[in-house]
This record gives structure tokens, C-alpha cells and sequence, in this order.
């Protein structure tokens, strides 16, 4: 399921679905598929979270959408590939990594939502063409991390508070990196811990980048695989 390989019988089914119409059928040697952690439940580098909303959404968003380099929106030929599948999982138990790259703050928030939620992760499945440069890339690690590319429409809610930023019951401040470094002399600035992006989604590309905004975004690699494999029933 989570190989860099040649998709399987029921994985080529999932392919086959977005070819253009009346064109002849994928065959297996023809693609690769290729598992992804591309997002979670826990802070990212600009201290936001996904909402529950948010992330039942994306579960169908990004399928059929593109795989692409870098956030390229305005660049066709940077598509690599497209998403054919997709999945969500929900443990009590976090991966060993997953709070890899966050600071000392962003970890404590991020032990909390582990302990009160549980730990999910949106697992994408892209499909590439055998024959791609994309296929190199991956396979020897020169490209392995991602980031979502989509557009939301919501509300930042409250953590504390669990209600809009807007309310005016809410006292605190989405502590967005942009804010806090234009308040970042202003004494009465009263930042909560993180803000949860939450409402409407709607997928529109998964990128390869150097380094995304979810920490533990990525290509599962062979040292993930264990864990994935124990939280996955078959």
C-alpha cells in the first residue's frame, strides 16, 4: 500500500478512473504510485492547525488533482503526476518524528492536541508516469518533501476561547507569524498559542517542495514504513 512502486490490481482501478475519456487503460508498468503524509492535525510552522471540518473535507478534495513542483499553479508543465487516492488515520499514537522541525512551544501545543484528539494524518496516493524525471527524484530522496495547495474558506478559531478570533468575547490574537512580528513590541498583544483554520476546503494541488509549512509532510519513506504499517489495518 505505501511502496514507491507499481500501483497493484486495485490500485490501477483507482487510476484508470481519471484517464481521459476513451483513451485505452493504464497498465501497471506504465505508472507509479506513491504514498504520502501530507498533512495533519498539529501546529505547522506559521502555528496554525487544521480544523476537524477542514480535515474531513480533504479526505475527497484533492482527488484528481494535481501533483505538482513546488506550488506552480500558473505553470502546467510543472504537473508530475495526480492524486488517485486518498486516506485518513486516526491513532492515539503519534509517529516518533512528528514533532520534528516545530519549536519548544509549538510542541507543547501540539502534545496537548495529540493527547486531547489523537494524532491524524491525511495520507495522499499520487500516480506518476513511469517514464517521468519525478520518478528519479523520489526514488533517490532528492525530493521528498510536500505541501497542500488549496483554498479555504472559514473562520480562525480560538483555542482557548473555541470560537472566531472575530467574537468579540474572544480576547486573544491569531499568533500568525505576520502578526507577531508586527506586534511583536506591543505589550497588550494577547496571542493565543495557535489559530485552527477550520470550514470550507477545496483541494487544489499537492506539491514537492524543499521544505513545507507541516513539519512532518512527506514522502513515506522505508524508515516510516513500520509505523504506518502498524497503525494501517490490512
Amino acid at each position: 500500500m505505501f511502496n514507491f512502486d507499481h500501483p497493484n490490481s486495485s490500485q490501477l482501478k483507482k487510476i484508470n478512473r481519471y484517464r481521459p475519456a476513451g483513451t485505452p487503460e493504464y497498465t501497471s508498468e506504465e505508472i507509479y504510485s506513491v504514498a504520502i503524509a501530507a498533512t495533519n492535525n498539529i501546529l505547522s510552522h506559521s502555528n496554525m492547525v487544521w480544523g476537524e471540518n477542514s480535515l474531513k473535507a480533504m479526505t475527497k478534495a484533492f482527488l484528481g488533482q494535481d501533483f505538482l513542483l513546488n506550488h506552480s499553479w500558473e505553470d502546467a508543465k510543472q504537473s508530475i503526476g495526480f492524486i488517485y487516492d486518498s486516506q485518513r488515520i486516526d491513532t492515539p499514537n503519534p509517529p516518533p518524528w512528528y514533532l520534528d522541525g516545530l519549536d519548544s512551544v509549538q510542541k507543547q501545543s501540539s502534545r496537548k492536541i495529540v493527547k486531547q484528539q489523537g494524532y491524524s494524518t491525511i495520507i495522499l496516493y499520487a500516480a506518476i508516469e513511469a517514464s517521468h524525471p519525478a520518478v528519479s527524484m523520489i526514488l533517490y530522496g532528492r525530493s521528498k518533501d510536500v505541501s497542500v495547495g488549496g483554498l479555504a474558506s472559514g473562520d480562525y478559531i480560538c483555542p482557548l476561547c473555541q470560537i472566531s478570533f472575530k467574537d468579540e468575547n474572544c480576547p486573544h490574537l491569531p499568533p500568525h507569524p505576520f502578526l507577531l512580528m508586527w506586534l511583536a513590541d506591543d505589550e497588550d498583544a494577547n496571542f493565543a498559542p495557535y489559530y485552527i483554520n477550520d470550514g470550507f476546503y477545496n483541494g487544489v494541488e499537492l506539491s514537492v517542495v524543499v521544505d513545507g509549512n507541516c513539519a512532518a509532510a512527506r514522502v513515506i519513506s522505508q524508515a516510516d514504513l513500520e509505523y504506518f504499517e502498524e497503525v494501517v489495518p490490512t
